[in-house]
């Protein structure tokens, strides 16, 4: 996919059509998330470009007509055509570095894809200007860095029609400027009468520290949690079924109960799969968001509240992050 995109030598310079349905051709079915790369508006050695995908370990097949048996019409609004993005990624005081160095590996080597690093400090308009995608990732820097001029030109720049992309801690300084409303789990929630912010002792009142795990944030080190996808949304497309993901924290993000929002959340009973979650813990974690797609004026807010992409070796929720990124100014 990454070839496909513009960074892969022999294969750069095709042309292709992203289905976000399911079709029929020559007797076979295609699930979403199929390429569809027409002859027309391709160069004559197409098919000897794309051998390289095909020993990358991608299915390449032919199809002799456009004529589909059922599904998705090849010349459906529902089959995108895809070009090139051009991407940004944070960097710099504040980012956690294991996030940025696995992002940049994921993008730059594993897929191909140029992405231009970009300073969080002096990050303005002259470096957003010609981006199309910009990914923040984890981080617990950004309230600061953000809060004079480049957070003005971040914001600027998606309300202008950009794709923001942000995982984890991120998310929160998207919150903090209003480019959202979603809400977090805050220690009271579960339990009667919520909790004071400022008790004292020998007031007698309920504390962070002496209430009832209920009602205290509870970190979660690492459990796998089942999810639940929005059914044809354009960031699940090719995956078979919802992917399981990586869950760490002590504030999981709570469901807005819009559907165009809500792309992905925790499984609604006995989410964790594996790992270690404190049984208060659960409760808070089920039906929970985790990916979420909103508007901000002209662009769109890719929001993760866990790394899809967890220090590179979490598969899983990969995909959903890689179209975010690859497709997202084109299908969201």
């Amino acid at each position: 996919l990454g070839c496909a995109q513009g960074g892969g030598g022999a294969v750069a310079e095709v042309r292709f059509r992203l289905a976000l349905d399911g079709f029929e051709a020559a007797g076979t079915s295609y699930p979403a998330g199929t390429l569809f790369v027409p002859r027309l508006g391709n160069p004559p050695d197409t098919a000897a470009r794309l051998a390289r995908l095909a020993t990358a370990g991608l299915a390449v097949e032919g199809i002799r007509s456009s004529f589909t048996g059922g599904g998705l019409s090849l010349g459906s609004e529902r089959m995108v055509s895809i070009g090139a993005v051009r991407a940004g990624l944070v960097a710099g005081a504040g980012v956690l570095p294991s996030s940025f160095g696995a992002l940049w590996h994921l993008l730059d080597q594993e897929v191909e894809t140029p992405v231009l690093r970009l300073d969080l400090p002096t990050l303005g308009a002259a470096e957003l200007a010609d981006l199309d995608v910009v990914v923040l990732p984890g981080g617990y820097g950004y309230t600061a860095a953000l809060a004079g001029d480049a957070g003005a030109a971040l914001e600027a720049w998606v309300r202008a029609g950009g794709v923001l992309v942000a995982l984890g801690e991120a998310v929160d300084w998207v919150r903090e400027r209003g480019l959202v409303e979603l809400a977090e789990w805050q220690p009271g929630a579960g339990g009667a009468g919520g909790l004071p912010g400022e008790a004292g002792e020998g007031t007698g009142e309920t504390t962070v520290e002496t209430a009832a795990p209920i009602d205290r944030p509870l970190e979660v080190p690492g459990a796998v949690i089942a999810s639940e996808l929005r059914q044809g949304h354009p960031l699940g497309a090719g995956l078979p079924s919802p992917p399981p993901m990586l869950v760490l924290g002590s504030r999981p993000l709570l469901a807005s109960g819009q559907p165009q929002t809500d792309v992905l959340t925790a499984a609604g009973e006995d989410p964790v799969l594996a790992g270690f979650a404190w049984p208060e813990s659960r409760e808070r974690i089920a039906g929970s968001l985790l990916a979420a797609v909103a508007p901000a004026g002209h662009g769109k807010l890719v929001l993760f509240a866990q790394d899809p992409a967890f220090r590179g070796f979490w598969r899983g929720t990969m995909p959903l992050l890689l179209n975010a990124v690859l497709y997202g100014p084109y299908v969201l």
